[in-house]
């Protein structure tokens, strides 16, 4: 009897878990774009408002990774003078960050050659 029993619980175990697969599939294909017809308003904002946040970490991210490999590039450029010979000398430069329609704009501005 208890076989069964042990039986029905894994049967119940599954389908739970394959309720769950579907509702994961079905929240990536709206988070995608696909399938919104069965949305209503409040629905839509709500994951309006999640890829909105999920863009603002990912442009923040893009951010941080491209500062770190502009100055690492600038510290590589300008650690070696012209003729090859490291210098002790340190380059003033600095970070613009902007917003445009399309996200944040960076831009690097380095110093006249004097």
């Amino acid at each position: 009897m208890s076989l069964k029993v042990g039986s029905v619980l894994w049967q119940q175990e599954a389908a739970s878990l394959r309720q769950q697969l579907h509702n994961l599939q079905e929240y990536h294909r709206q988070l995608l774009g696909q399938q919104l017809s069965g949305l209503d308003v409040e629905d839509l904002q709500n994951l309006e408002s999640k890829l909105e946040m999920s863009l603002k970490n990912i442009r923040l991210r893009k951010d941080n990774v491209m500062m770190d490999q502009i100055q690492e590039l600038s510290r590589k450029v300008y650690k070696t003078k012209s003729n090859g010979h490291p210098t002790g000398s340190t380059i003033q430069h600095s970070f613009l960050i902007t917003d445009n329609e399309i996200g944040p704009n960076l831009e690097l501005s380095l110093p006249e050659n004097s």
